[in-house]
């Protein structure tokens, strides 16, 4: 802790600093990558340059488990979510620090190279036009809850996986590193990829074709060397089914689309009360498998 951090007693007081006993407090359970990490609540400057700060609560952690932490070589959770209806927006960091005009606009971009050795950067504060190749598509959050937006079609090729019918729903995740959803979306989409490619052969791989997501009618597609994971003898299609359906998903499939996603399509996350939206661009890659 800084000297500049307070210690908060109350969530619903999160501007309120603690005074009386300090077992006698709010805490709260946060969980992440199945594992979880119980703390409290504290206040402390937030600076993303020398003079760009804002006062931000977050949660001061004190107990974690084993996995994933123990093994973590970084120091914390930057969380980027939307505020729910019962959290206080004394916790969204982007939020606070566009309040605080420490930020110029209340989103933030992610831009991830084509590969894990490529530099990777996140714009705070609005997007760059020189990651992205084309203007931005907008889409309106269909839940506040999640980055989450309507799915209208997912497509195999030019062959429509019977799944969706304008129905689906879609969440961007960061913390994602393959595609996600119900397993009957996943067996869907491996069997129109099946009859492509029969095994990992150079001219199996080369006949796959593009997994398209439609979304505001607009389709955004990923190429194999996107959503499949090749080596010198294996190739593994980068998706994994969720038996159970998360809290987001109900009756209606739910796709999340992580990594492979976010390192083809520049995604630029825009809190603004008026209408939180997400906007997808085209990601102006590196000369190979440049978009360019």
């Amino acid at each position: 802790m800084s000297t500049t951090s307070e210690q908060i007693g109350w969530a619903d007081k999160p501007l309120e600093k603690m005074t009386g006993e300090p077992d006698d407090r709010d805490t709260s359970v946060e969980t992440f990558a199945m594992g979880e990490a119980v703390g409290v609540y504290a206040r402390d400057k937030l600076c993303i340059a020398p003079e760009s700060c804002a006062n931000v609560d977050f949660v001061e952690a004190q107990e974690e488990s084993d996995a994933p932490f123990s093994a973590a070589r970084w120091d914390g959770i930057f969380g980027l979510a939307l505020s729910s209806s019962s959290q206080p927006t004394e916790f969204n960091a982007i939020q606070q620090l566009y309040k605080q005009r420490a930020i110029q606009s209340p989103m933030f971009a992610l831009y991830l190279g084509p590969r894990m050795t490529d530099q990777a950067e996140i714009t705070l504060g609005g997007w760059k036009s020189s990651h992205a190749v084309g203007t931005p598509l907008w889409v309106p959050l269909s839940s506040t809850n999640y980055w989450q937006f309507t799915l209208q079609e997912v497509l195999v090729g030019n062959v429509s996986v019977p799944i969706c019918n304008n129905s689906c729903q879609a969440v961007i995740d960061t913390g994602s590193s393959l595609l996600m959803g119900p397993q009957k979306v996943g067996d869907a989409i491996k069997s129109l990829l099946h009859s492509h490619a029969s095994d990992c052969s150079t001219t199996s791989l080369a006949a796959l074709p593009n997994i398209g997501f439609r979304v505001n009618g607009t389709l955004l597609e990923l190429r194999p060397n996107d959503y499949m994971d090749t080596s010198a003898d294996t190739c593994l299609f980068a998706w994994t089914s969720s038996l159970d359906q998360p809290d987001f998903q109900g009756t209606t499939p739910v796709l999340v689309l992580g990594m492979p996603f976010l390192r083809h399509w520049y995604t630029i996350f825009d809190f603004d009360s008026s209408g939180p939206r997400i906007g997808f661009a085209l990601a102006r890659q590196s000369d190979e498998g440049n978009h360019v």
